[in-house]
């Protein structure tokens, strides 16, 4: 509690910085003529990131961002698949950083490579500065109390009784003191809510009490922080699997509100009876959150839960909340059928002439991402010259490159003459590869003819577990599509 005080206070009497942006001044060898990106979360909900700003790195491998902030955020430097957190402080005009040298990691791995960055002679009060010095602090009291003197895991905190919590106290303690001079709310927020994560994972005994000393502790009366990487971080933790909690009644409340009602203010009403969730702003959060968790649950209808989150998009009294309702829509209808397909382009690299989803005729088109790397692409990328003759006059085959290097799928493609339909690279750009939801090669997606989703993703052309490939779905394109002939009797047909 003396924390959650000290942290109120302190937010109360902080100075609004006003600030032109930050540049960002960086280093980043190995990664010549790379794009970087900055990025962040569109809020952390979905977890959804969306691009900042970008650079290029050049020749002396050196990058400038200018990023214009008011207000600061945690962000995300990234080029290809290896990112690194970033703190954007307003009262920080250069950030000098490093990012490092990647060992060559095969390039079929396709998940994010997290990596440090390294800060160059960084300001005492940057917030990278004090988030990496707090966290070593952490760190080394979590050594200390925990791994150390009981030889368990931190998740399990198996020396989570009196003992603990008397350190942690002790350790809130010199926290307060270390950085009673320091007037960044958001480094404040910080702090204060990773002790919070630290003392609902000590409390796993005691769940009910640990429970509702954390929520008078860090959330009463508290307004909601959206964009404070630690608020909701422990929001996150705090909430999560909250319909699976009996505090507001069996689940089946909420199950019969979201199955058979479909109705948002049933589900609010549900989660009322928790004296957890009487502000209306944070059990909307709540409700939000969870409906995401479940969505693919079969206990729970996938249309009610959609109808519940277009109600809070349309007439949540919060603005916050009715964009995040927003974010998780189109997080759960990504890629699914009737919608638009998302834009990918560039130039064929068989023909040298620009291509784009949008300027394609009037046919199906069947996207096929691969990599020169890929040993299955290269099998199933040799049935497609028999497809497209089968069917070419119905659906547009287009194969999507993900490899980094351009030339390595050029020089595939240049010497095979029979392989004559679109081809072009993304040069890794994993803005396409999100966007489609490709986790790994190959994938494939079929567009209509008005360029919505059709199937994604689709069949290949290569036998499936049920022994089908696309071929039986461009059948029933080229049944549907083709011209009717007319039979005369009598006559010559």
């Amino acid at each position: 509690m003396r924390m959650a005080v000290i942290v109120q206070a302190i937010f109360m009497v902080c100075q609004v910085s006003v600030s032109f942006g930050v540049t960002i001044e960086g280093f980043a060898p190995g990664f010549k003529g790379k794009v970087v990106y900055l990025e962040r979360y569109s809020d952390y909900i979905t977890l959804n990131k969306v691009t900042v700003t970008t650079a290029q790195v050049d020749e002396e491998s050196k990058f400038t961002l200018s990023v214009p902030s008011s207000d600061a955020y945690e962000a995300f430097l990234r080029i290809d698949n290896n990112s690194g957190i970033i703190y954007i402080d307003p009262d920080t005009e250069v950030c000098q950083v490093v990012f490092p040298q990647i060992d060559k990691i095969r390039e079929e791995v396709m998940r994010e490579n997290r990596i440090s960055l390294v800060f160059i002679d960084p300001e005492e009060n940057d917030l990278n500065t004090l988030i990496l010095e707090f966290n070593y602090r952490k760190d080394d009291f979590l050594y200390r109390t925990v791994v150390k003197d009981t030889a368990s895991s931190f998740s399990k905190m198996e020396y989570a009784g009196k003992n603990f919590q008397r350190d942690l106290d002790a350790f809130k303690d010199s926290l307060n003191y270390y950085y009673k001079g320091i007037a960044k709310p958001f480094f404040i927020d910080y702090v204060t809510y990773s002790v919070a994560e630290m003392e609902q994972l000590a409390g796993i005994r005691e769940m009910d009490i640990t429970r509702a000393y954390l929520y008078n502790a860090y959330l009463k009366g508290i307004k909601v922080r959206y964009n404070y990487a630690g608020y909701m971080r422990f929001f996150n933790l705090y909430f999560n699997d909250f319909f699976k909690v009996p505090y507001f009644g069996p689940e089946e409340d909420i199950i019969d509100a979201v199955n058979f009602h479909e109705s948002y203010q049933r589900c609010m009403l549900v989660l009322g009876r928790t004296k957890l969730l009487e502000d209306t702003r944070l059990r909307e959060l709540v409700l939000m959150k969870n409906l995401l968790s479940v969505f693919h649950h079969k206990r729970y209808s996938s249309e009610g839960i959609l109808t519940i989150l277009d109600s809070i998009n349309m007439t949540s009294p919060y603005v916050e909340n009715r964009e995040i309702a927003l974010h998780v829509l189109q997080l759960l209808t990504k890629m699914t059928p009737g919608v638009p397909a998302p834009r990918v382009g560039g130039v064929n690299i068989k023909t040298g002439e620009r291509f784009s989803l949008a300027n394609q005729p009037t046919k199906y088109i069947y996207l096929m991402f691969y990599a020169t790397w890929c040993k299955p692409c290269q099998a199933e990328m040799e049935l497609i010259p028999g497809l497209k003759k089968k069917y070419g006059e119905y659906v547009e085959f287009v194969t999507v490159f993900i490899d980094d290097n351009e030339e390595a799928a050029s020089e595939y493609v240049r010497h095979r003459k029979n392989y004559d339909w679109n081809f072009i690279s993304i040069r890794g750009d994993r803005r396409v590869l999100d966007a489609y939801q490709v986790v790994n090669v190959p994938y494939y997606v079929l567009i209509d003819r008005e360029g919505l989703v059709d199937q994604a993703p689709c069949r290949a052309p290569s036998p499936d577990g049920a022994y089908l490939t696309i071929d039986k779905d461009f059948f029933e394109i080229k049944k549907r599509l083709e011209p009717k002939r007319e039979f005369k009797v009598g006559g010559k047909n």
